[in-house]
């Protein structure tokens, strides 16, 4: 075998090395997209974030852990489908909320007890949540909730016998 023998075996061994190199780093690159992609992730995610907003503590990296998934993950699976944890976080808080300031049941708490009881920190949280979304105030929800009820209540003719 003479040098030039010896280096076209060499070159074509390095080369051969450095497909092989790319075409993993590639497989990995296209595994680690595929997965939080996948709606089981982001199903999963969502049902951690509807079961636990209430929990003040409740942070991205809970939501990952819980689903069994990096971080990062989670994130890209989020932002595949044009959201962040973070929004969802708050949105499931503020319908939550929404829900509690239209009961009646909850009448008695005021807004900041229920800002509380859905996670947020106080009543200006939840309100400021509020109106990033679009929804009006928590004082406004409960007032017209409030109406309807009345208005239900009075629409309906009385049956005299």
């Amino acid at each position: 075998m003479d040098l030039d023998d010896s280096s076209s075996l060499s070159i074509y061994y390095l080369e051969r090395l450095l497909q092989e190199m790319v075409i993993g780093i590639l497989v990995d690159h296209a595994r680690s997209r595929v997965l939080p992609q996948s709606p089981s992730a982001f199903a999963a995610a969502q049902a951690v974030i509807g079961s636990q907003c209430s929990d003040p503590s409740l942070r991205p990296s809970v939501v990952a852990e819980q689903v069994g998934l990096s971080l990062r993950q989670i994130q890209r699976s989020f932002s595949a489908h044009g959201t962040t944890i973070e929004r969802e976080i708050r949105r499931e808080r503020v319908e939550q909320a929404i829900a509690l300031l239209r009961s009646p049941d909850y009448a008695a708490l005021s807004v900041t007890e229920i800002a509380r009881y859905v996670g947020f920190s106080n009543g200006s949280g939840l309100a400021r949540a509020m109106s990033a979304l679009g929804n009006p105030s928590p004082r406004q929800v409960r007032t017209l909730s409030t109406s309807n009820d009345t208005k239900n209540v009075t629409s309906h003719p009385r049956v005299v016998t």
